[in-house]
């Protein structure tokens, strides 16, 4: 009995730890809080969704593209606001806030994505389900407008390939799943009691 016992606590730990490595909308599985942050990595490549250029202006294309090194990646970091159903997500730029929407609400195969201001009305083109692929890591992430798939456009493995939305394949589907990765936290920096570093330049300059 011990033993059995023994075996199933076990095997709860590895679960529970196999949960905790991803997030996501199954229900074995947890979903970041909006302060938290994530990379979208492909499980193609390993490279992540990316405004390119890191610009900040509405309709800048999403590619995917390797990560950065620590510090510089606000253009790659998402963050999954629910969209009020219990389903749906806007996935949102650390960058900008701005979120992934199919460019035009383009409702045919090959749309681009690009970032785009939240819209107050008419959001189904930038509103996004997490499909579990059923390997426990991976997920498609599907539009609620056409259900149409992030995909790499052509399969490219090549750094910058466009981002678009198009039909899930039954096969040969790597370029449609994405792992969602935490990002690290940014560290906190201290900051001074209010109206302590203004005494403290008041005591200096009275010094000097």
């Amino acid at each position: 009995m011990l033993h059995d016992t023994h075996s199933w606590l076990l095997a709860l730990a590895a679960t529970v730890a196999t949960s905790l490595a991803y997030v996501g909308p199954a229900t074995a599985q947890k979903i970041p809080s909006a302060d938290r942050s994530i990379f979208i990595q492909s499980k193609l490549h390993g490279s992540v969704l990316d405004i390119k250029g890191a610009s900040k202006a509405p309709v800048s294309p999403v590619v995917s593209y390797p990560r950065n090194a620590p510090g510089n990646t606000a253009n790659q970091e998402w963050v999954l606001v629910p969209a009020g159903d219990g389903k749906h997500f806007f996935i949102q730029s650390r960058l900008n806030d701005m979120v992934l929407d199919i460019e035009g609400a383009n409702t045919k195969p090959g749309a681009r994505i690009i970032t785009y201001p939240r819209k107050a009305a008419g959001t189904d083109n930038q509103q996004w389900a997490l499909a579990p692929a059923g390997d426990g890591k991976h997920f498609f992430i599907a539009s609620r407008m056409n259900g149409m798939v992030l995909d790499i456009e052509g399969k490219s493995q090549a750094p910058l390939a466009q981002i678009i939305s198009f039909p899930r394949k039954a096969t040969d589907t790597d370029n449609q799943l994405w792992r969602l990765v935490r990002a690290p936290r940014a560290p906190v920096v201290a900051q001074p009691p209010p109206g302590r570093d203004q005494e403290g330049r008041q005591r200096r300059a009275h010094l000097e």
